[in-house]
């Protein structure tokens, strides 16, 4: 990326990822000005018809999707570097640099923080999946990527789902292939997926944030994925209430219909889990831990710098 748009100054580059790069853009409209996180298709792939094509449709979903835990587009246009979108800044680490500084430092996420952090996660699931289009039809948006890497926990201490790059709505034209440690097994199969595979990649991501590290990687990891049967939460966060534990297994299942049948549903659930888990004590809030683990500085933790994560970093 070489240039911001008409009207707009580059700052920084914040990342690349696969297909797209995101850099920090300043807007000033006389005494106003703000930072937006602005993303486009990496060079390369500019002028390349699917990679456009896909790019268009992670905007035209991105734009039905308004919600607080969900990243916001803000505008969509073209100049002579190519398409690209205008975003909201979050201010803070991805869920990946949070679980790394903790790993690093021998540390684990507070029971409290992270059902609060997963329950955010759970309502921007829910939003894209519940999301309408401008004629209230159900658009069915399946994100596709749920990774700790496309979850940003701003300074707020709020989580927020980010990049749909390859997500899916009934009749979207492109469909990608992506698989990974956080692909559902009904996908790995061949089959499209759901909502429900979502719920399989959020699994995932609850296990990671509570345990520290990768469940599924290397080259093996989509045999294990099809094969190993799911971890029992509790042998590694014994202070895990039952009903997390539970709930994580049903997460992981290989049958989509042993999952929790909606988004809807895990919200209801993670709520009900982090409300009890929070009545013998006042609960540690996201947003108090965040400010404490930004205390230490530079040597404690990578998230000291605003960024808004472009995946795959991993």
């Amino acid at each position: 990326m070489n240039t911001a748009p008409p009207g707009f100054q580059l700052l920084d580059r914040l990342g690349a990822g696969g297909m797209g790069e995101v850099a920090l853009v300043l807007r000033r409209e006389g005494v106003f000005s703000r930072r937006y996180a602005l993303k486009r298709l990496r060079p390369s792939l500019a002028q390349d018809s699917a990679a456009r094509q896909a790019f268009l449709e992670e905007a035209a979903l991105s734009g039905h999707l308004y919600h607080p835990n969900v990243v916001r587009v803000f505008e969509v246009g073209e100049d002579d570097e190519g398409p690209f979108m205008l975003m909201e800044l979050i201010e803070g680490p991805s869920l990946t640099a949070l679980i790394r500084t903790l790993d690093g430092a021998g540390e684990e996420v507070p029971l409290p923080v992270a059902l609060e952090l997963l329950r955010d996660v759970a309502l921007g699931l829910r939003a894209a999946h519940e999301a309408l289009d401008h004629r209230g039809r159900p658009l069915q948006i399946v994100h596709r990527d749920l990774t700790p890497s496309n979850v940003l926990v701003g300074l707020d201490g709020v989580a927020r789902l980010a990049d749909f790059g390859i997500a899916r709505a009934r009749g979207a034209a492109t469909a990608r292939a992506h698989l990974g440690g956080y692909t559902a097994p009904e996908v790995l199969a061949g089959h499209a997926g759901d909502p429900r595979a979502d719920l399989f990649a959020f699994g995932v991501v609850l296990y990671e944030l509570l345990v520290g590290r990768r469940l599924y990687r290397g080259d093996d990891a989509a045999t294990r994925i099809a094969t190993e049967p799911p971890p029992d939460l509790f042998e590694e966060r014994p202070d895990a209430p039952p009903a997390l534990v539970r709930l994580c297994f049903e997460l992981l299942a290989k049958d989509p219909t042993k999952r929790p049948g909606s988004a809807a549903m895990l919200v209801r659930r993670l709520e009900a889990i982090l409300a009890e888990a929070s009545v013998d004590e006042e609960p540690l809030l996201a947003r108090d831990f965040l400010t404490e683990l930004l205390r230490f500085g530079p040597e404690r933790t990578d998230a000291t710098v605003p960024v808004l994560t472009a995946p795959p970093f991993e």
